[in-house]
């Protein structure tokens, strides 16, 4: 199996389509197809497909969930990033070593690669 069947990109409250939009171009262009919207504004818009083009199958396919649990079942990797350190936050790898893990996992199990909120 490719890795890239078994990463999907999660969006966490997503309040602009055409942010919707530029990370369905920016998934296609690296060969990701699934993309997961944790309680999303209404992104089948306009300004989504115009930043998506030529990616909109990857809006249109998207699937929606209402809570980020919902989002991450089945998820054997969580991928997130931040510029903060802290005492509750799980371990920090250097970007290469991320996508070594990333890779390393997706040849089996699902990852999810995670971003928001954008407030």
């Amino acid at each position: 199996m490719n890795p890239q069947d078994n990463i999907w990109v999660v969006l966490v409250e997503p309040r602009h389509p055409g942010n919707i939009g530029a990370v369905a171009r920016a998934m296609k262009n690296v060969g990701l197809s699934h993309l997961a919207l944790v309680r999303p504004v209404p992104f089948l818009t306009p300004e989504a497909y115009a930043m998506a083009h030529m990616s909109g199958e990857i809006l249109e396919e998207a699937s929606v969930y209402d809570s980020l649990e919902e989002a991450l079942e089945g998820k054997a990797l969580v991928v997130g990033t931040t510029a903060r350190r802290g005492k509750r936050r799980g371990p920090f790898l250097a970007v290469d070593d991320a996508v070594e893990e990333i890779l390393r996992t997706a040849r089996s199990n699902r990852v999810a690669l995670l971003f928001g909120r954008e407030e």
